[in-house]
């Protein structure tokens, strides 16, 4: 048994230093020469997905106003409506960063309580427009972020009566429609 086992090992030995090895295109160079052989690569394109990253940044929105002194006018017997009457602190800031792929446009809007004689101005009427964060050579380096400043002033003629929460301010962020060139 031992050497039907030798033999049958000795024939697969045999068999496999005689295999041959075969290359695409085998070429028989002289000795001592070079050959040229191509090589290529394929690319797929790196697909971009825009994202949005958008700062505000503000302190409390609080407006001061001031009523000023009335006095008793005994002819007419009424209060005289003060003269010096002022807003103290009459705007606020908001700082707005783009840091997004796309450009952006932020517009301010209020919602002012009826019971509020107070009318809030903005502005640029409201509308902030920042460009995407600037990126050199299409998308292939580092870029830098847009900012703007959108102010919030109060109306000249605008009077409170008391401290009072005044309305709301919504911010709203859409993407800005790209420039055809």
């Amino acid at each position: 048994m031992k050497k039907l086992f030798a033999i049958l090992l000795a024939v697969a030995v045999v068999c496999a230093l005689s295999l041959t090895a075969f290359a695409a295109d085998f070429t028989t160079l002289p000795q001592n020469t070079a050959a040229s052989i191509d090589v290529s690569a394929t690319f797929d394109e790196v697909d971009y997905e825009d994202a949005y990253f958008v700062t505000l940044t503000y302190s409390d929105i609080v407006f001061a106003y001031t009523a000023g002194v009335s006095t008793w006018n005994p002819s007419t017997l009424e209060w005289d409506a003060p003269e010096d009457a002022e807003w103290t602190t009459a705007s606020a800031t908001v700082n707005v960063v783009n840091k997004s792929s796309v450009g952006i446009t932020v517009t301010f809007t209020d919602d002012i309580d009826d019971a509020a004689d107070v009318t809030l101005e903005y502005t640029s009427n409201g509308v902030l427009t920042l460009a995407e964060a600037d990126v050199e050579n299409d998308k292939t380096a580092t870029g830098s972020a847009k900012e703007g400043t959108m102010t919030i002033s109060v109306a000249e003629g605008s009077v409170i009566e008391e401290a009072t929460d005044i309305g709301t301010i919504t911010v709203s962020i859409t993407e800005t429609p790209a420039q055809q060139g």
